[in-house]
């Protein structure tokens, strides 16, 4: 949002005040913007807690099979029952056609007058395997190497739970 200020009208309640930055909320907006929600109510007019906010949390977005939702017939929030995948073992594509590298894309052209990717010839120089490009530390995306293997760091992410961060909200 440009500017200095955040603006909101709610019914009949008119707020303005600082833009909340990066790592902080602007609470006054937010129960401006969204008055019915139990998250802005005290517990005695129908809010809740912060232990019942945390345990709804968990029930409805950390665990627990979703049906018929996101496009999937079902889907498994503990990401290690989905059957995630052993990156450095895949070695073909959905197709079965060879793969240049499970982390980097075959970088050759198909040819001229060829928009079609399954034309492209396999590239003559190898790809850098998995230790090339942590050793070298220059994978794309963000984190320690890109490359991380789901197989091996879902369950350990799994068991974090919840983690709170800190950051700076703006009075009320």
């Amino acid at each position: 949002m440009a500017g200095t200020k955040y603006y909101a009208t709610v019914g009949d309640k008119s707020i303005s005040t600082t833009q909340a930055g990066l790592g902080s909320t602007n609470n006054l907006a937010l129960k401006s913007a969204f008055p019915h929600s139990p998250l802005y109510k005290a517990v005695s007019d129908g809010g809740i807690d912060e232990n019942e906010r945390e345990k709804e949390f968990i029930q409805n977005v950390l665990i627990g099979e979703v049906q018929n939702g996101n496009g999937f017939a079902n889907f498994n929030r503990d990401y290690s029952k989905n059957g995630m995948p052993d990156i450095p073992n895949i070695t073909e594509d959905n197709a079965g056609k060879p793969l240049y590298s499970p982390y980097i894309p075959n970088p050759t052209s198909p040819g001229p007058g060829s928009m079609n990717a399954d034309d492209k010839p396999m590239h003559s120089v190898p790809a850098k395997t998995q230790q090339e490009i942590i050793s070298e530390n220059k994978q794309f995306g963000t984190g320690y190497s890109g490359v991380f293997n789901p197989i091996e760091y879902s369950k350990s992410l799994e068991d974090q739970g919840i983690i709170r961060t800190l950051g700076n909200s703006l009075p009320e």
